[in-house]
Formats: structure tokens, sequence, C-alpha cells
């Protein structure tokens, strides 16, 4: 997967992209949009934006926002099991 730089905006917009191409033959698909909802309540945004952009609103640079992407679906992952 190439996205280009650093930016969590690009990987969401990747991972959309590539769930809706493959609609109906991914079976968890709907971890990746609980996720999103998870980051939402773990930075307490009630109102409707991307998960992404959350992220990026609260980190210093884009490189921060997707290391924050990743150790936030990390934690989602060990919460869910």
């Amino acid at each position: 997967m190439y996205i280009g730089k650093y930016s969590v905006v690009r990987l969401e917009m990747f991972l959309l992209g590539w769930l809706h191409a493959h609609k109906g033959t991914v079976s968890d698909s709907n971890v990746f949009f609980d996720f999103l909802e998870s980051v939402k309540q773990h930075y307490q945004v009630k109102v409707s934006v991307p998960g992404a952009d959350v992220i990026s609103l609260f980190s210093y640079d884009e490189k921060d926002a997707l290391e924050k992407f990743f150790k936030l679906f990390e934690e989602y992952l060990e919460k869910s099991k």
C-alpha cells in the first residue's frame, strides 16, 4: 500500500475505498467503522466528522496523527477481544 506521505486522512480514504471495492466480501468490515466511532468517543467528539480528522485535530503533525491512528487501533482491538 502506498499513500504518498504520512497522512492519516489518506490512510482512512484508502481503507474506505478498499472496503467499498470489496463490499460484501469482507466479513468484518464493521471493525473499521466501529473503530472510527471509538476514536470520536476517545476524544469526546460529539459532531459528525471523520475519525481521521479527529485524530489530526489532536495531533502535532501528520506523522504524529498516523502514529496515533495505529496506537488507537491496537488499543481498540485489545479492548474488543
